[in-house]
């Protein structure tokens, strides 16, 4: 599958005042939602999230599915999923970090504002807890709900005969299925060969996806502001192949170089497919950032605390 950037109308509900960037409320229209499937909380967070909206006269849209039972979300609107990012201004997601990914497939690279409503676990992505969606409803009315920028990668992945393009939030990670051997795998930076690995695989993260996998194979923590992208071996060979973080400005290739099979690339965790010899990855930074809506006083400091105790 290839992903095309499109052209978007500009997008005249951010503005940014320094390095604020808010919403502009005047100008949102329709607000679209992603739901954590079959949660039983689902029901519950829509009606409250619409009801401290009811007087904004937004209209509400999500995704036609056809295990969707519209009739439990009053007011909500269904549209196929290729003109969800045409139609709405801002997206609310509630569930989990894994919602939270799956849903941004959908509206990139369309320039649209996400909030996270957690229903989830973890929550990083979606860190605004069911508690507070009173004081996310009303700061987003007065134009006081704060975004920042995070990067995503573009990746093409480069065949014998065709070239996909994928989009990443987290990470690309190459590994090996439960009973291959070790792979190696040439990486380049810049067009340099920089050295081969020899492991189970590698995550290239970014920031975002930096307490995500990357993390469990002992890379480091990176606030989301840093622009840089995070190479971590995967159970490597050689205890010198350490994990390393270079710009977001250069280029990184990927490539086995022998014969293997049961080597597979995945995109955020949600989607990919077997990476074969002969294939090459090319990962760089992509050109739109995503608009990322944050908790009004917590910061990313508080949450990593919440969420993996660091720091105590």
């Amino acid at each position: 599958m290839i992903y095309f950037f499109t052209t978007f109308p500009l997008l005249v509900n951010i503005m940014r005042t320094g390095n604020q960037i808010v919403i502009n409320p005047s100008h949102v229209k329709n607000i679209g939602f992603v739901f954590k499937k079959h949660h039983p909380d689902a029901r519950t967070v829509y009606n409250h999230l619409t009801q401290s909206l009811s007087d904004m006269n937004w209209s509400f849209y999500t995704i036609e599915d056809e295990a969707f039972d519209r009739s439990a979300f009053p007011g909500i609107h269904t549209i196929p999923a290729t003109r969800f990012a045409e139609t709405i201004d801002l997206l609310i997601v509630c569930g989990g970090d894994g919602t939270f990914l799956a849903a941004i497939r959908h509206i990139y690279p369309a320039p649209i504002p996400v909030i996270g409503i957690n229903l989830g676990r973890l929550g990083f992505l979606t860190e605004i807890k069911v508690s507070e969606i009173d004081t996310i409803c009303s700061l987003l009315k007065k134009g006081e709900l704060r975004a920042s920028e995070r990067t995503l990668l573009e990746v093409q992945w480069i065949k014998q005969d065709s070239k996909d393009i994928f989009f990443v939030l987290n990470d690309v990670v190459v590994c090996k299925s439960a009973l291959a051997r070790i792979i190696q795998l040439e990486i380049t930076v810049e067009e340099e060969r920089i050295t081969l690995l020899r492991a189970d695989g590698i995550i290239i993260s970014t920031t975002t996806g930096s307490t995500a996998y990357n993390l469990s194979a002992g890379g480091a923590i990176v606030h989301p502001s840093v622009p840089c992208i995070l190479l971590t071996p995967i159970c490597p060979h050689t205890l010198s192949q350490r994990p390393i973080i270079i710009p977001d400005e250069f280029e990184i290739g990927l490539q086995l170089t022998g014969d293997y099979e049961n080597v597979y690339v995945t995109f955020d965790g949600q989607y990919g497919g077997e990476f074969k010899s002969g294939e090459k990855l090319r990962i760089s930074r992509a050109g739109q950032p995503l608009y990322f809506m944050n908790h009004p006083t917590r910061s990313y400091f508080t949450i990593l605390k919440e969420k993996l105790n660091w720091g105590a």
